[in-house]
This record gives structure tokens, C-alpha cells and sequence, in this order.
């Protein structure tokens, strides 16, 4: 997860665990992708792993440089768009989906800066303080917006959302960011990912009540 492989391998096949019942629970196309976020966490946890993996042994060390890129890529440029997007697919009042949809233009934007960015320059995993720290060639790359949007498209949209329980997931988002900045600091990238366990827990039960409605629904 942050720690070690050993957590990294562990807490990612458990979430893959979770990742997989949730979307077997998702009974409409419109809930697929919220659905799937406990499963793309599962992998982004399973990637860090072999990060860990490249620090411990020689002969995976050939692999840290695309398990370091895919990892920045779920962290940088995935989770901006896909949290803001897979909750404007659930959401049934429209001035809540007027507000997603601007959060969700929000998170197209920074999520595309991201990419961008990561083609021009390269990520370094370094390892310190039992924690992975992500460097890159140039800070100066970052506008000084990016950080403030990158929050906005991640952490407003389970607020704006009507969908019962979403708030949860902004209050554990909210929780192990402020709680990785006091406390990690500089390895705010790995260590706040460790609130993917119970964000993943949170989005079954949110999948299993859109379940339940939407049975009682059609009966």
C-alpha cells in the first residue's frame, strides 16, 4: 500500500476482492464506472508493489520506471476525471448534474495536463523512511492551479452528489489527504492512497444500494 510489497500485494488483492463483487452488485451500464473504482484501485496498489519490488530485488529492477509511470498515471491522471465523471452517470437531479459536469470538465482538464506533462518528463521512484517518494524532472512543469483543481475535481464531486452515502467518500478523501499532508509530507503521492481500502468499502455499499433501489424500482 505505502509501507512495504508485502502491504502493497496484500491490500491490492483484497481491494481487487472488493473491486470484483462491486461490480458484479452494479445492475445498470450507468453504474458500471462508478463501480469499477474499487477494482482500478486494487491494481494501482498491486502496481506500487512492484515498485516496492524494483527497491528490494536487482532483477526487477527493469520494471520500476513502468510500474513508477502507471502508478503516477492512476494517481495523477485517472482518479481527476474518472471520480467526478462516474458520479455524473448515477446522478438523477439535474442542477447536481450541471454542477458534476463542470467538475468533471475540471478533472478532463488537469487529468489531460497531466498527461501531457508526463511525456515531456520523467518520474523517479526513490525509496526513504519506508515510504516511496515520486520525483520528477521539472516542479517547475506545475502551474500553480494544478494542485487547487487536481482537489476540486477530487474531492467536491461526493459532496455535489444526491447519490445516499456519497458524502462518505469526500470525508475519507478529505481525512487521509489532511492527514498524509501533516504526517507524510513529501510522500503525499504513495501514503494517501492508503484510504483506498475504506473508499473502496464505502463505493460497495453506495453500488449495493443503487442495487437495491433499482430492484424496488422495477418490481
Amino acid at each position: 500500500m505505502c509501507f512495504s510489497a508485502t502491504a502493497s500485494f496484500s491490500a491490492g488483492i483484497a481491494i481487487t476482492a472488493i473491486g470484483i463483487v462491486t461490480l458484479k452488485k452494479a445492475h445498470q451500464p450507468r453504474a458500471y464506472l462508478f463501480a469499477s473504482i474499487p477494482l482500478l484501485f486494487g491494481i494501482q496498489q498491486i502496481t506500487e508493489g512492484f515498485v516496492w519490488l524494483s527497491f528490494m530485488n536487482p532483477a526487477y529492477l527493469a520494471w520500476q520506471k513502468a510500474a513508477s509511470i502507471l502508478f503516477i498515471v492512476f494517481a495523477q491522471a485517472i482518479w481527476p476525471l474518472l471520480g467526478p465523471l462516474s458520479m455524473l452517470l448515477i446522478e438523477k437531479n439535474k442542477k447536481r448534474r450541471k454542477l458534476l459536469r463542470l467538475l468533471t470538465g475540471l478533472g478532463f482538464s488537469i487529468s489531460a495536463y497531466r498527461l501531457i506533462w508526463l511525456c515531456f518528463f520523467n518520474v523517479h521512484a526513490t525509496l526513504a523512511g519506508h515510504h516511496i517518494n515520486y520525483l520528477f524532472d521539472s516542479e517547475a512543469a506545475f502551474s500553480p492551479l494544478v494542485p487547487a483543481i487536481y482537489f476540486i475535481s477530487t474531492v467536491l464531486p461526493p459532496f455535489v452528489s444526491g447519490v445516499k452515502k456519497m458524502w462518505a467518500i469526500g470525508l475519507a478523501v478529505i481525512s487521509s489527504f489532511l492527514f498524509t499532508r501533516l504526517f507524510y509530507g513529501e510522500y503525499l503521492v504513495s501514503v494517501w492512497c492508503f484510504s483506498a481500502a475504506l473508499i473502496s468499502a464505502i463505493v460497495f455499499l453506495i453500488v449495493f444500494d443503487l442495487k437495491k433501489s433499482f430492484l424496488e424500482g422495477t418490481s
